[in-house]
């Protein structure tokens, strides 16, 4: 496989702390947990530590995930964890690679993917989705964790989850659209780093499900429509980032990817048309889609979502959405 480094870890890629000289015990800033986190070098402390994370953070998914409910207690500091599981990568160090190299950092993905899956919905934990975000950002940066993804993946979340036979890219893979198509507005601020994670590991997966393929190639669908694309002037970023997705698998990983490229050959028109999108024919082609929400919503009286043609936000998705539900069906 090939593939160059990770994008830039963006919002993750620094501390908020203030930075200060380990020994400037004098210093406005100082924080002595932060010096000692940084000395952690030695293997069995870090692999304690890891063993640590992955053990209380896939404790809140298998307490909900038995035969005899109550049969597992459920510790209820998830979100701690998680904010301190990011500082160890940040302040420690030596952690990360020894993780990466040493451990089995799907033990982490597994918990992160539940979180973020879970949470979706849910306003009060937006912030521990931030968190999930900037750890898989960071994570993805690193060849290896792109490589320990192709592990199969053999166990079952309490979710609502699509069934599929694959790996842990796979998982991140679903996980990461649902919170694109079914998530919070807020979310949208993180839509390019969900996107910039997949990228990443892109040069990596050496066999995607055809559930994970169809997803990438329905959120194409979902950032090209022209009333989405034209929406704001980032947006079409989005779209870069799933070109540059889908050439990395072809370019890399072509062999054992021909779920993903039957289904890029099966939505060619979506490519298609993206080549010879004009904006007056976006134009149109929003004001169309427009007059036929109204058409439809014409029968009940204060419908709302009539006249969005100017809204901002997730307006722009749902006039989108319908394609997406073909994918969950697929």
């Amino acid at each position: 496989a090939g593939g160059g480094g990770g994008h830039a870890a963006g919002p993750a890629g620094g501390s908020a702390l203030q930075r200060v000289a380990a020994d400037d015990t004098a210093a406005e800033g100082f924080n002595v947990f932060r010096k000692l986190l940084a000395g952690v070098d030695r293997p069995e402390e870090l692999n304690f530590c890891f063993r640590g994370f992955a053990r209380l953070l896939n404790n809140v998914h298998q307490s909900q995930n038995t035969y005899l409910p109550g049969s597992v207690t459920q510790i209820g500091s998830e979100q701690e964890l998680l904010v301190l599981l990011w500082k160890f990568m940040e302040e420690c160090p030596a952690f990360t690679p020894y993780v990466l190299r040493h451990c089995d950092v799907n033990e982490l993905l597994a918990p992160l993917c539940y979180f973020l899956f879970e949470g979706r919905r849910d306003p009060s934990r937006l912030g521990m989705i931030h968190v999930c975000t900037f750890i898989l950002l960071k994570l993805s940066g690193e060849r290896s964790f792109g490589v320990a993804l192709n592990k199969p993946y053999n166990s079952s979340l309490p979710l609502s989850m699509p069934r599929f036979q694959g790996n842990h890219a796979d998982l991140l893979i679903i996980a990461l659209h649902k919170l694109v198509v079914n998530g919070l507005e807020k979310l949208s601020a993180l839509y390019n780093c969900f996107l910039t994670i997949v990228c990443n590991i892109s040069p990596y997966c050496k066999s995607l499900s055809a559930v994970s393929a169809v997803k990438l190639v329905n959120l194409f669908e979902l950032f090209t429509a022209p009333r989405f694309l034209y929406a704001a002037e980032t947006n079409h970023v989005y779209v870069s980032l799933l070109l540059e997705i889908f050439n990395n698998i072809v370019q890399y990983q072509y062999e054992g990817n021909a779920d993903l490229v039957y289904a890029i050959v099966r939505r060619k028109e979506a490519f298609e048309n993206l080549a010879k999108l004009t904006l007056p024919a976006a134009i149109e082609a929003a004001r169309d889609h427009t007059r036929l929400r109204r058409a439809r919503s014409s029968g009940s009286a204060g419908s709302p979502g009539g006249g969005a043609e100017g809204s901002e936000g997730p307006t722009k998705l749902m006039g989108t959405r319908e394609v997406l539900a073909e994918g969950e069906a697929g």
